[in-house]
C-alpha cells in the first residue's frame, strides 16, 4: 500500500471503466471536438446540438476556418497555435448565426498524436446576466456622476466613515473622493463644529424611528469657506434589524442660501428705506422749527448781554443759558446728521443704475474730500485698470464715503497708529473689488459680528448713529455686489466690496416696449 492507501500495483484511473467515462461524456451538455494538428474536425460529441453552427455533415473533415465565422476564427487561431505548442488555452467568443447572439467558452487541450481536444460550453445566459449587470452599473454610475450632489454610503459610526463617495465631492468641496475612502478625511471632520452634534442627533433619531432623514447644516470646504448643504438619506438594515450603513445624497445650497439672505436683506432694506424716508420727512419739519428758534435765542442772548453791561450775576446766568443753547444746537446737529444718513441711504437705494468707471469715481470722491477730515496725501491709493460695473453712482459714492469715514475715525482713535489708510481697486474672478484698509485698533470678534447691524456703534453717545456699515451692506447687495469685513484686535480693519464686472449681455436699462 502506498502512503495514501492506494495499491501501487494497480494503475490509477479517473473512472472505473472506459464505459463509465463514455457514459459521463454522453450526458455532458458541452460540445466536444477533436481536431487534427492542422485544425480539421476529426470527431465530435454534440452534447448541445442546438449550439452547432451548422449540421454535422458540414463539419467533420473540414478546417475550422471553413466552418466558423471570420470574427470567431480570428479569436481561435492564436489559442489553437498555443494548444498545438502544448499549452492548455481558454478563449471566449461571441457566435452569430442563431436566433440570438451566443457566447461560448472554449478550452483547448493538447492530447496524444498532436491532436487537440476542444471543450465548448454555452455561457450565453451567464454572459447576458453579467452584461446586464455591467450595463446596470454603468447606468447607475452615469446617474450618480450627473447628479448635482454627492452620493455616498458610509458606516454608522462616530466619524461617518465612507464606503463610497461620488467624484462630485471634489467639485463641490475641493476634496478628492479618495481622501474619504482612505480615511484621510471623514464627513464628521468637515462638518461645521457648531452643527456636528445637532446633525448627528437628528440622523440617529431618524434611524431609530426607521424613517429617512433630512438635515441642513454647514460644511467647511478645502479653502476653509463655509458651504451650506442639505442632506437626505436613510439607513440600510442588515440581519437582526441592525442599521449597518447610511445611504444618502448631499446637495450644495450655498447659492440658494445666499439668495434667500439677499432677498431677506433686500426686503428689510426696502422696509428700512420706507421708514427712513418717512422718519426723515416727519422729523425734519419740527427740527427746522427748533433750529430757527435756537438761532433766534442765540441772537437774543447777544442782545441781552449788551444791555446787561457789567453785572457779574447776569453775565453768569447768560453764560449758562448760552451753554445750554449750544448743547441744544449740538443735539439738533446730531439729529440732522442722522436725517442726512437716512436721506442718503434712501436716495442711493433708489438711484438709477448705469455703467460706471469705478476708478474715475474713486478719484473724484477722494479729490472732493473735506480737507479738514482727510489730510492731503494721507491715503495710499492703488487703483488698477479695471472693467466698468453696472451700479448706482450715488450708491457707490455713498459706500466709499462711509468706508473712508470709518477708516479715518479708526486711525484717529489709535494713539500708536501712523494714520495709514489704503484704498485699492483691482479685478479678481471677473469681479471689480474695492478695498479700504486702515491700521487702526481693529475689532473684537463680538463687535465685528454686529458691525453690519443698524444703529450698532461702539462710539460714545452723541458721536455716531451706527448706520455706516449697515447702509453700505444694503447698498452693495442691492447692486448685486457683496461686502466682507476682515478685522482683528491690533491688526486694523479691511473692508472689501466687490461688484460683478460689466457684461453688455447681462446688464443695461430695460428696453421700452416700443423699441424694436
Amino acid at each position: 500500500m502506498s502512503k495514501n492507501g492506494s495499491n501501487p500495483t494497480t494503475p490509477e484511473r479517473p473512472f472505473a471503466s472506459i464505459a463509465t467515462a463514455e457514459q459521463i461524456v454522453a450526458v455532458m451538455p458541452d460540445l466536444i471536438f477533436e481536431f487534427s494538428p492542422d485544425g480539421r474536425y476529426i470527431a465530435m460529441h454534440a452534447g448541445g446540438e442546438d449550439n452547432l453552427y451548422c449540421s454535422v455533415d458540414k463539419i467533420l473533415g473540414r478546417h475550422f476556418r471553413e466552418v466558423l465565422p471570420g470574427p470567431v476564427v480570428r479569436e481561435l487561431e492564436p489559442a489553437f497555435e498555443k494548444a498545438a505548442a502544448g499549452k492548455v488555452t481558454t478563449v471566449s467568443y461571441l457566435m452569430p448565426g442563431f436566433d440570438r447572439l451566443k457566447y461560448f467558452d472554449c478550452r483547448l487541450l493538447p492530447i496524444e498524436s498532436g491532436h487537440i481536444l476542444a471543450l465548448i460550453r454555452d455561457m450565453t445566459d451567464s454572459w447576458r446576466d453579467k452584461t446586464e449587470l455591467e450595463q446596470s452599473e454603468e447606468r447607475y454610475r452615469t446617474l450618480v456622476n450627473n447628479i448635482p450632489g454627492v452620493v455616498y454610503r458610509c458606516h454608522l459610526d462616530a466619524e461617518w466613515t465612507a464606503i463610497f463617495v461620488s467624484p462630485e465631492i471634489e467639485q463641490m468641496l475641493g476634496f478628492p473622493a479618495d481622501d474619504f475612502l482612505t480615511r484621510r478625511r471623514s464627513f464628521a471632520g468637515i462638518t461645521h463644529p457648531e452643527d456636528h452634534e445637532p446633525v448627528r442627533r437628528d440622523v440617529l433619531q431618524a434611524v431609530e424611528q426607521g424613517r429617512p432623514y433630512h438635515v441642513s447644516y454647514r460644511i467647511i470646504d478645502a479653502e476653509g469657506q463655509v458651504r451650506h448643504v442639505i442632506e437626505r438619506g436613510q439607513a440600510i438594515y442588515a440581519e437582526f434589524d441592525d442599521a449597518n450603513y447610511l445611504d444618502g445624497i448631499i446637495l450644495d445650497v450655498t447659492d440658494i442660501h445666499r439668495m434667500r439672505q439677499r432677498l431677506l436683506v433686500n426686503s428689510k432694506m426696502a422696509a428700512v428705506g420706507n421708514l427712513a424716508a418717512g422718519v426723515a420727512h416727519e422729523i425734519n419739519n419740527p427740527l427746522a422749527i427748533a433750529m430757527a428758534n435756537v438761532e433766534y435765542v442765540s441772537e437774543e442772548l447777544g442782545t441781552v448781554a449788551d444791555l446787561v453791561g457789567d453785572d457779574p450775576a447776569l453775565e453768569g446766568a447768560l453764560a449758562d443759558v448760552a451753554l445750554a443753547v449750544d448743547k441744544i444746537q449740538g443735539g439738533i446737529d446730531r439729529v440732522r446728521g442722522i436725517i442726512d444718513d437716512l436721506r442718503a441711504f434712501t436716495d442711493a437705494a433708489e438711484g438709477r443704475a448705469d455703467r460706471l468707471d469705478v476708478r474715475r469715481l474713486i478719484q473724484w470722491t477722494i479729490h472732493r474730500a473735506d480737507a479738514r477730515t482727510i489730510a492731503p496725501g494721507s491715503i495710499d491709493v492703488r487703483l488698477d485698470d479695471v472693467p466698468s460695473i453696472w451700479a448706482s453712482e450715488v450708491g457707490v459714492v455713498q459706500v466709499l464715503w462711509n468706508l473712508m469715514d470709518n477708516a479715518i475715525e479708526a486711525v484717529a482713535d489709535e494713539a500708536e497708529s501712523d494714520g495709514a489708510i489704503r484704498i485699492s481697486l483691482f479685478e479678481e474672478d471677473e469681479q471689480v473689488c474695492l478695498e479700504v484698509t486702515d491700521d487702526g485698533p481693529g475689532m473684537e470678534p463680538d463687535v465685528a459680528a454686529r458691525a453690519f447691524e443698524p444703529f450698532f456703534t461702539t462710539k460714545p453717545v452723541g458721536q455716531g448713529a451706527g448706520l455706516g456699515l449697515f447702509v453700505c451692506r444694503g447698498l452693495v447687495e442691492s447692486m448685486d455686489g457683496n461686502i466682507e469685513l476682515h478685522t482683528a484686535p491690533g491688526e486694523g480693519t479691511r473692508v472689501r466690496v466687490c461688484f460683478p464686472a460689466f457684461n453688455p449681455a447681462g446688464y443695461g436699462p430695460p428696453r421700452d416696449a416700443d423699441d424694436t
